[in-house]
């Protein structure tokens, strides 16, 4: 599946950061290979011990029909293409909620299974880019946790995620992870990723086919 775990080891390379970085990244000593990766490509990630939102998150895309192999992918991110960082819809609590942020990709390396797909959409790097800058006009939005809620409660109730007549409540004012990314999708490439209903969530983009694996490796830090 091309996943990039923690425990794996760091291929022949090493990469210098640009300046400081975190304690928890040095004592770890590896960081992603990007250089494979082009702006706009998704990345899929998965808690090496999982949070209850995390596990939530796994049971209800099973419930939802998808395979434990794609329902263990949780998150989903844009990459950016400088090296260093995403665009992301994150959760923060029930109280807070969250919002689209720019973020170091480091907060990832070592707590959890990175995985990185292109869509055969996305030819070049310039549908890449526009699919990086769409995501990033979404900036500031917050995390829509009332549709992630609801996603779930329909899923444990044993609505599929296959079926039809499923119910998605719509807020454009607010997002989370997965469709983020589907979104800056439709608008850089003008054309849908063909999820059930319009409803993406990180198991979709794990199984579906219009996407490719992208060459993932450690490098050791200098």
């Amino acid at each position: 599946m091309g996943e990039l775990m923690p425990s794996d080891a760091a291929a022949d390379g090493t990469w210098k950061p640009r300046g400081a970085i975190p304690p928890a990244l040095r004592s770890f000593g590896k960081y992603p290979k990007t250089e494979p990766w082009w702006p706009g490509d998704l990345i899929l990630t998965r808690e090496i011990a999982p949070d209850r939102v995390s596990a939530a998150i796994s049971t209800a895309q099973r419930s939802g029909g998808y395979s434990p192999l794609d329902s263990r992918w949780t998150h989903a991110a844009v990459y950016l293409g400088d090296g260093q960082h995403i665009c992301e819809a994150t959760f923060h609590s029930i109280i807070s909620g969250g919002n689209v942020v720019f973020t170091p990709l480091w907060n990832y390396c070592g707590s959890h299974g990175l995985r990185v797909r292109r869509s055969s959409l996305v030819t070049d790097k310039e549908t890449g880019w526009r699919l990086a800058m769409y995501a990033l006009t979404h900036m500031g939005k917050k995390y829509d946790r009332g549709n992630a809620i609801y996603i779930g409660v329909q899923a444990y109730k044993g609505q599929g995620f296959w079926k039809n007549d499923l119910k998605v409540k719509i807020n454009r004012r607010a997002l989370i992870c997965s469709t983020l990314y589907s979104d800056a999708h439709a608008m850089a490439t003008e054309k849908p990723l063909g999820e059930a209903n319009g409803l993406c969530v990180p198991a979709f983009l794990s199984q579906c086919a219009r996407f490719t694996e992208v060459e993932s490796a450690w490098l050791s830090i200098e």
